[in-house]
C-alpha cells in the first residue's frame, strides 16, 4: 500500500474516533475532560491529510519535496505555500491546522484550566483565555473530513 494511502486511512480512523467519542461517549459519559481528547484526534486526522498529500506529491516527483524526514512543521508549509494551489484546496485549512496546533499547545503549556457552561477553558499564563465548546470541535470533525475527501479525490 502506497504511503499516502495509508496516510489517508489513518486520517479516516482518526476522525471516526473523534467523532464517536463527541456523538456516543460524550453525551454518555458528560465529561467535558474528552473535549481534549476529541481534539487531539482532529489534529492528528489534519496531519494524516497534510501527510498524504505531501507524499503523493513526492510520488510524483515533485521538485518542491520536503522529504521524508521533515518535520511538520515544514510539511505544513508545503502544504500551505504550494500545495494547496496546486490541488485547489482552500488556504482555510491550513489556517485551522495551525488554529488546532496552537490550542493543543496551549493546552500543554497552561497552568489552569476548568469547566464552565459546557466548555473547557484553557488559561495562558498570561491568563489569555482559549475556549473549547462541542460545537466548535463538531465543525473541526466536519472540516476535517471534508479535507480529507478533497485529498482523496486529488489521489486517486
Amino acid at each position: 500500500m502506497e504511503e499516502f494511502h495509508q496516510a489517508l486511512e489513518d486520517a479516516h480512523r482518526s476522525i471516526r474516533i473523534a467523532d464517536h467519542l463527541i456523538s456516543v461517549t460524550y453525551p454518555m459519559v458528560g465529561d467535558k475532560k474528552l473535549f481534549i481528547s476529541i481534539l487531539r484526534n482532529i489534529f492528528n486526522a489534519f496531519k494524516c491529510c497534510v501527510d498524504a498529500l505531501v507524499f503523493y506529491d513526492e510520488k510524483r516527483g515533485s521538485p518542491l519535496s520536503v522529504g521524508g524526514r521533515a518535520s511538520f512543521e515544514e510539511r505544513l508549509s508545503l502544504f500551505s505555500i504550494n500545495l494547496t494551489a496546486r490541488y485547489n484546496i482552500s488556504p482555510a485549512f491550513a489556517k485551522l491546522i495551525n488554529e488546532i496546533r496552537e490550542i493543543l499547545l496551549e493546552h500543554r503549556k497552561s497552568p489552569v484550566e476548568f469547566v464552565r457552561h459546557n466548555r473547557v477553558i484553557i488559561c495562558s499564563e498570561s491568563y489569555k483565555l482559549r475556549v473549547l465548546s462541542e460545537a466548535q470541535l463538531k465543525e473541526y470533525i466536519r472540516r476535517a473530513r471534508e479535507l480529507m475527501q478533497t485529498i482523496a479525490r486529488c489521489v486517486t
